[in-house]
This record gives C-alpha cells, structure tokens and sequence, in this order.
C-alpha cells in the first residue's frame, strides 16, 4: 500500500501544490482500498503522507512495482491516481503530464489511456 501511496502522493503533488481537499482525497480513496475508515489507516500510511517529499519521490521506481501487471491493472491503476490528479477539481498541464509519464513508464499504449488524459 505504501507504493500507491507514493503514487496518489506524487499525483496530488505533480501541480506544486497539496490542498487541504487533496489530502482528504488521498487518505479516502486508501482507506476505501484497504477498507478501513480515514480516521484508522495503518500508522505506515498516514506517516508516507504526512512526510512526503515530492522532491525526492522517484515516480519510475514506483512505477516500475506494477510494470509487470496486467492491462487492465495497469489501466485500474490508472485511474485511481488520475482520480487524485483531480481531487483539487481542476486538471492541469503538469497533472497530465504525471498521468502520461506514468503511463509510459507503465508501457500502455496510449489508446488504453486517452480517455483519462487532457485532449489537447
């Protein structure tokens, strides 16, 4: 679970920025995968998100974890940190590029992820 913290970290971090409502959107969406409520994540996790450094969060080591997964893992996957790009409610360029490059780095095809990506 670290790891996808990591992730979802480096997603609502990717804009320079960490919301109040980001925060709550990464600690929700974590405590919904490990189905446990915000207020019990295990201490590992909620330190991975208090002590995050965006600076020296290394987004292919990270990725590389789920390289070998399957299409539609990689694609679920996908989509839970593209759900942290917009916790803020706005996308913007750096969001999307976090989003692409981890795709790459995830070896998809960019048909297997435009429809979560900016159209530009």
């Amino acid at each position: 679970m670290l790891i996808l913290t990591d992730l979802f970290m480096g997603a609502v971090w990717a804009d320079d920025e960490f919301t109040e409502d980001e925060q709550k959107a990464v600690r929700v969406l974590i405590a919904d995968l490990l189905m446990v409520t915000p207020a019990t994540l295990p201490p590992a996790v909620e330190d991975r998100i208090t002590e995050f450094d965006p600076l020296r969060f290394d987004l292919e080591a990270a990725a590389s974890d789920f390289a070998a997964d399957p299409p539609m893992a990689k694609r679920r996957l996908l989509e839970l940190v593209g759900r942290m790009v917009n916790a803020d409610g706005v996308v913007d360029m750096k969001e999307d590029e976090y989003l692409r490059r981890l795709a790459g780095l995830l070896g998809m095809e960019y048909s297997e992820y435009a429809d979560l990506v900016l159209d530009y």
